[in-house]
């Protein structure tokens, strides 16, 4: 095996030798359904090979195996194993509480990333499910739960806004307190007092910018809302091998989009928020010798963002085989809808991205990639309307669209070359923004994002060429 697989590969393994593996496997047990972790190793001369060695499955599982005298052979699975995410203590039933509203019971105490429902005019919209947990038969002093963990809103003493989403509707500020369950656990809640509500009955929470969010960050200076940060929040929440200290790499990037949403599904809530968040953001699930992390692919980097310089005549890189253009349908005009809140079941705001702006629509903002795209196919094409229920924020559903026009404008032609270098270093290059020439394939002075694919003798790289900015358009 010397292919170093993206995304979570089977391997088929041959152990060649002179070895009882008939022997093995029954002081074993049986070899299937192991843990197996398949790294490349290179002779270095040191005894830290193995834990040098790049992970080609990290973390994986043996489902089949057969073996004689002479040879075993295993097929090895990277797998996830799914446990409950959230557990069983923050569930609500007669367990947690002790007169638990009928229509709250078998529900999970909600999780908060950012301010979900915040408006930049306006009171905050129902967003966050408040959960009538105790009923002592008198509206104003019932509680009704929001939050599995403190808040940032707690914390700085802030309010937050209750709304009975039941006709009439109705809403109020509330301020959050801190409350502990049966069975030890701490909570946030508010009381019915601003919005008497009765059992039956909806009610929904919503957060300020200024009164503050949901789990607060590390630095205590705001609620975890960059998008890097979450990931590997929810990661956590899984029982995942995580490489942290890759993961954490990406933060500089991933961070500048800021997520605002809850999670209260049990079992499946982290990885299903981790689906929707692989959906939106520019990432890849890779695998490390550490574990998993999510890489971060900058394809609307600017020079500015290089970190490397790569001539091939002059560094020793050579071209393998032709170029690859992948399958590619243009579009130029693009549609976010986003701020999705309980009353009225869609989307507050939309934002459109395109090669022209529109005098009547203030909504719509121009790219660069548009307008060429226009130019060199000779008609807009929209893609159909993206709806992203994790954000908030007018500026990240902004990043959003820039994203969808570097993907969907142009083409992106993928080159492979051999490296001089067979180093596992050249890790350190993936998914990094260079200045890319090749005198002998017409290329000069252009960004380019690189992917180390595979190691032999010399170092496989795939290099992602990004369209050329029109000096005619530096300024859109």
């Amino acid at each position: 095996m010397t292919e170093d697989q993206p995304i979570a590969p089977n391997a088929q393994v041959r152990v060649i030798g002179n070895t009882d593996w008939h022997l093995i496997a029954q002081q074993a047990g049986g070899i299937t359904g192991g843990d197996a972790h398949l790294r490349r190793i290179v002779d270095d001369g040191t005894t830290q090979q193995w834990e040098r060695a790049l992970g080609i499955i990290s973390f994986g599982e043996v489902k089949t195996a057969g073996y004689d005298d002479t040879e075993l052979t295993l097929t090895i699975s990277q797998i996830r194993r799914r446990t409950p995410i959230i557990p069983t203590t923050q569930v609500i039933d007669f367990a947690t509480f002790a007169v638990p509203d009928d229509k709250v019971v078998g529900q999970v105490y909600p999780r908060i990333y950012g301010y979900p429902g915040f408006r930049t005019v306006g009171v905050p919209r129902p967003v966050v499910p408040a959960l009538l947990a105790v009923s002592s038969g008198i509206p104003a002093t019932q509680r009704f739960l929001f939050s599995g963990h403190d808040t940032e809103v707690r914390r700085n003493s802030g309010n937050v806004q209750l709304w009975r989403t039941s006709e009439p509707t109705a809403t109020a500020t509330a301020t959050p307190l801190k409350g502990v369950d049966l069975l030890g656990h701490s909570y946030n809640y508010v009381t019915g007092a601003p919005v008497p509500i009765i059992a039956g009955e909806e009610a929904y929470i919503g957060f300020s910018l200024a009164e503050g969010g949901g789990i607060p960050d590390a630095s205590a200076s705001g609620a975890l809302r960059g998008a890097g940060e979450v990931l590997l929040d929810l990661l956590a929440l899984t029982d995942e091998q995580i490489d942290t200290g890759a993961m954490r790499a990406q933060f500089a990037f991933l961070n500048a989009y800021k997520l605002d949403f809850f999670i209260n599904e049990g079992r499946s809530a982290a990885l299903q928020a981790i689906a929707a968040l692989v959906d939106v953001l520019p990432i890849t699930e890779q695998r490390t010798a550490e574990g998993l992390y999510y890489q971060a692919w900058n394809w609307r980097a600017k020079r500015t963002d290089a970190v490397a310089t790569i001539d091939a005549q002059r560094d020793g890189w050579t071209i393998s085989g032709g170029t690859q253009e992948p399958d590619f349908t243009p579009y130029n005009r693009f549609t976010l809808e986003y701020a999705f809140d309980r009353i009225s079941g869609g989307a507050l705001e939309r934002r459109i991205l395109g090669p022209n702006l529109d005098s009547n629509d203030s909504r719509v903002a121009v790219d660069w990639r548009c307008a060429e795209s226009r130019a060199k196919y000779g008609k807009v094409f929209d893609l159909a309307p993206v709806q992203v229920s994790t954000i908030w924020d007018s500026t990240t559903a902004h990043l959003m669209l820039m994203d969808m026009a570097a993907e969907h404008c142009l083409p992106r032609p993928v080159y492979t070359y051999l490296a001089p270098r067979n180093d596992k270093q050249m890790d350190r290059f993936r998914g990094a923004v260079v200045v890319f020439g090749d005198r002998d394939i017409h290329i000069q002075n252009r960004l380019a994002l690189l992917w180390p694919v595979s190691y032999g003798l010399r170092t496989t790289v795939a290099v992602h060429l990004l369209p050329q900015v029109p000096t005619r358009r530096d300024r859109l």
